[in-house]
């Protein structure tokens, strides 16, 4: 009977409930304890005030300090916009171009341990009848994240950027 072949039966896969509840019951009939720790090491209050504390240290390593990113955000305005005249047509590129430069530079200064938010807002000036109310909002931890604002103006135009540094 060399020429047989023989076949398989085919199986269904058990569905997802079943695959858990099989593979949490023991060959002794009893339910063996989930765990959602890795190889079954078990979480403590001590190891999680461990873990904090690393966190924490970390977060400490950078600080975002506002007074220098201020003076960082002053100077990419200044050197941006001195030479600009409003034109609205332009003036979505222009912001871009400043928060990008604005988000490279602040990068340099604070690493990676902060997600940067940058804003700006580009608007025409030369009258003195003009007025721009900007106000932003952000929910953070007051011991990790901050921010720092800076406004620049000439004859052609206004602008005020604002960068958030939320800790990661």
């Amino acid at each position: 009977m060399a020429g047989i072949v023989r076949e398989e039966p085919v199986r269904k896969k058990a569905s997802v409930p079943a695959q858990r509840a099989r593979r949490a019951w023991s060959p002794h009939g009893k339910m063996r304890p989930r765990s959602g720790t890795w190889h079954g090491d078990e979480e403590t209050p001590d190891t999680v005030k461990n873990a904090r504390k690393l966190t924490d240290s970390l977060a400490t390593e950078v600080r975002f300090d506002p007074g220098l990113i201020q003076d960082v955000i002053d100077m990419v305005l200044t050197e941006t916009l001195a030479h600009e005249t409003y034109a609205a047509s332009r003036m979505g590129v222009t912001s871009k171009r400043v928060s990008d430069v604005l988000k490279t530079r602040i990068r340099g200064l604070c690493g990676d341990r902060f997600k940067l938010v940058c804003i700006v807002v580009i608007t025409e000036g030369g009258t003195e009848e003009s007025a721009l109310h900007v106000t932003s909002q952000c929910v953070w931890d007051h011991e990790t994240d901050d921010f720092a604002s800076g406004s620049f103006s000439n004859d052609a135009l206004h602008a005020v950027a604002t960068v958030f540094a939320i800790h990661c």
